[in-house]
């Protein structure tokens, strides 16, 4: 059979026009938002007509409203918070607006002036607040000797340098806010269990190996005269307790030991000679309870110290089995032949694998 080329064409130009139809009811049906984004990829990639320019210019004014708006429903008791929320909605506006620059009609440039003379003004207001508190809250902290507000002092000043604060005493200041409000801990460690101290050392040590931001931790210094809290972690002696079950099952199954011949007057038949046997399966089980206790004592050495004591404990559960037969083995399952018994770790091992859970326990509640 001959296809018909003008149906052809007629079928090929509906799935086109209804694949369109169903793309611009899609994009008619999504946020302002969405359809500037997809508008600007068309124009950027040189789909340069004229219904995409009006859905892009369309869609940006209405984002533009969305967003004033929130502007009236910020609200919070930090007033540098509820600026820096405003930031990002006008710095946010300003970049949509650059981006479509090229494709904006007279409205929208008239918008866009508009916009980034108040995002100038409110950028260059916002970002001197900023610096001049964070700045006399730095001295404040110095005089006081103060860290709270030397954090505070440094949460601000960086925040001024997000903002694109340009000052030749920025970078500086955001250095010494930074080291002033840093809390300097000290780890120290106290072990029951003699031969284990070393192997807890090895693993605590590293505590002090990574960049923890405000926070300053050493391991075992000795210069006590510049620590705000020296955490004391005492391990109790490691408890193992074992504990044994055993138990026995009986088994019971026919087997053909052979056939015997019954003859039934001038005809004879084989039958098979069945045989009940028996077995026992004997189930001995060794159960380990390892169990590890650590008390955390926080001293303090200034009124920065904000730690407080806690316990902390990690346990692990073993078990490892032996099976042992008697009797026939015909009776007893394949799968008891088969079974291998699981070892148990050894003590080190066992001390190893709690010492790391516990490590990650008391960094992760009193460090991260």
């Amino acid at each position: 059979m001959r296809s018909n080329p003008e149906s052809f064409i007629l079928v090929l130009t509906l799935f086109l026009v209804i694949s369109h139809c169903s793309s611009t009811n899609q994009l008619s049906n999504s946020s302002p938002e969405d359809q500037f984004n997809s508008s600007l990829k068309k124009m950027q990639k040189g789909r340069n007509n004229e219904k995409a320019k009006q859905l892009l210019n369309s869609s940006l004014l209405r984002f533009t409203d969305l967003e004033l708006t929130k502007l009236d429903t910020l609200s919070s008791q930090d007033p540098f918070e509820k600026k820096e929320a405003e930031f990002d909605i006008r710095n946010g506006l300003n970049k949509k607006y650059g981006a479509a620059l090229a494709y904006l009609d007279s409205p929208s440039k008239e918008k866009h002036k508009t916009l980034h003379s108040k995002f100038t003004t409110f950028k260059n207001e916002f970002q001197n607040e900023l610096f001049e508190t964070g700045q006399r809250k730095l001295n404040e902290a110095l005089v006081e000797n103060d860290k709270t507000k030397s954090k505070r002092a440094y949460q601000l000043l960086k925040k001024s340098s997000n903002a694109g604060l340009t000052n030749e005493k920025l970078d500086s200041l955001i250095d010494q806010s930074l080291n002033f409000s840093r809390l300097h801990y000290n780890v120290t460690i106290s072990a029951a269990n003699a031969k284990y101290r070393t192997l807890i050392k090895e693993e605590f040590r590293k505590i002090s190996s990574t960049n923890r931001g405000l926070k300053k931790i050493t391991f075992e210094s000795e210069k006590l005269n510049s620590i705000d809290c020296n955490i004391e972690i005492n391990f109790a002696p490691l408890s193992i307790v074992d504990d044994f079950k055993r138990q026995s099952q009986n088994f019971r199954k026919q087997v053909t030991t052979g056939y015997r011949t019954v003859r039934n007057g001038d005809s004879t038949r084989e039958e098979p000679v069945i045989e009940t046997v028996s077995g026992t399966v004997i189930q001995s089980t060794t159960i380990k309870i390892a169990r590890w206790d650590v008390q955390i004592n926080a001293n303090s050495n200034s009124n920065h110290c904000d730690l407080v004591n806690k316990i902390f404990n990690e346990q692990i559960d073993l078990k490892s089995t032996e099976i042992k037969t008697q009797g026939d083995r015909r009776a007893i399952p394949n799968e008891y032949f088969s079974y291998v018994s699981e070892q148990f770790l050894s003590e080190r091992e066992i001390a190893e694998v709690l010492i790391e859970r516990i490590y990650n326990q008391i960094e992760f509640s009193y460090f991260k």
